[in-house]
């Protein structure tokens, strides 16, 4: 399922793997598949692997839903 809309407009914190700049992304790219950041300093690709967060967020969810049955 895709959750990116739940956390759109809000950021979160980045850092770049090869300069170790820090900047800001917006949440919604940390829940969909195979996002690609480039950073704003060396222009990196960064591969945002989020398998594990959108499982617990499954999850989360599922248990969520069946509070309401």
């Amino acid at each position: 399922m895709d959750y990116s809309n739940l956390f759109k407009g809000q950021k979160i914190d980045l850092t770049c793997p090869n300069c170790e700049r820090k900047f800001k992304i917006d949440a919604s790219l940390a829940f969909k598949r195979n996002s690609v950041v480039n950073c704003l300093g060396c222009s990196e690709k960064i591969n945002l692997d989020t398998t594990d967060s959108r499982k617990k967020l499954d999850k989360i969810m599922k248990d969520f839903k069946k509070m309401f049955k």
